[in-house]
């Protein structure tokens, strides 16, 4: 059984973004895309399921071992579980995706109790993360 390992705001926000991103692009969205990129975070290709929840794992594996720079969005079990990845993501392309900066407290912990410290991180340019 899978379980959510999301910790930080900034997380939310790419998931919001790339579930909006796959509606305006399919119509539906649960449609799980890959997205390939230049070194220079220009988007080179982007490759979408065949279908709501699906991607082809063969497909994905060999596009990303042959491509550098890399989003994937697999909601896999939407709403209730979804899968982000990317790999030599700088954060400067994905804020240029999101269309607007991160603040600082994107890069807090999402609180779940009030006893919680609140850890911070830089972004990380290579990621994977469930919801």
């Amino acid at each position: 059984m899978p379980h959510a390992t999301m910790r930080y705001w900034f997380e939310l926000r790419i998931s919001h973004w790339a579930s909006s991103f796959s509606a305006s692009m399919t119509g539906h969205c649960h449609y799980a895309f890959l997205m390939l990129l230049h070194s220079s975070g220009a988007v080179r290709r982007i490759f979408f399921g065949d279908g709501p929840r699906a991607f082809d794992p063969e497909m994905k594996k060999a596009l990303t071992e042959a491509n550098p720079s890399w989003l994937f969005y697999h909601p896999f079990d939407a709403p209730e579980y979804t899968w982000i990845e990317w790999q030599n993501v700088e954060r400067t392309t994905m804020e240029r995706l999101l269309g607007n900066p991160f603040d600082p407290l994107d890069f807090g912990t999402v609180h779940r109790s009030t006893d919680a410290m609140e850890e911070h991180i830089e972004f990380p340019t290579s990621w994977g993360v469930m919801y």
